[in-house]
């Protein structure tokens, strides 16, 4: 009668342990975007928007917003699996020509920001995308913020 019942809670521990993990790594982009949140308001600037998401080889993220006169910071970063992401920034009419962004940060890192000034209204668009994962990984968390001087 014991045998099955530790079989059982075994079991159910093995397979609650990808679910935790998984947990753990939303808990730590949460934590990252607290502390981009804090680092934006120090330097003067009010967040506005934030975001949480998944990501993956294959797929750009977009966020589109308007925005009035006034200087920007938007900052992303990957979760743990993320090695290089990278992000730019396009006024919605060059966008949808294929011009080329007007603010990009194609460096190699984990996290890439972006600063500009607006002389009037636009509606801008954000891209998000992973340049490289760690090994054989093909997606994971990332955070987004847009923050306003």
């Amino acid at each position: 009668m014991k045998r099955p019942l530790l079989i059982t809670i075994l079991a159910l521990f093995i397979l609650s342990l990808p679910l935790t993990a998984f947990a753990g790594r939303r808990d730590y982009i949460e934590e990252v975007l607290d502390y981009w949140i804090d680092y934006a308001e120090d330097e003067g600037y009010d967040v506005f928007d934030t975001d949480i998401d998944m990501i993956d080889d294959e797929t750009v993220m977009t966020y589109t917003t308007e925005l009035g006169r006034g200087d920007y910071l938007v900052i992303a970063e990957g979760g743990e699996r993320i090695v290089d992401l990278d992000m730019a920034a396009w006024y919605e009419d060059d966008y949808e020509d294929g011009e080329e962004a007007f603010v990009e940060d194609q460096l190699d890192d984990n996290y890439p920001m972006l600063e500009f000034s607006l002389r009037r209204t636009e509606t801008i668009v954000i891209e998000v995308w992973v340049h490289e994962f760690e090994r054989r990984e093909d997606s994971g968390y990332f955070c987004i913020l847009i923050a306003e001087d």
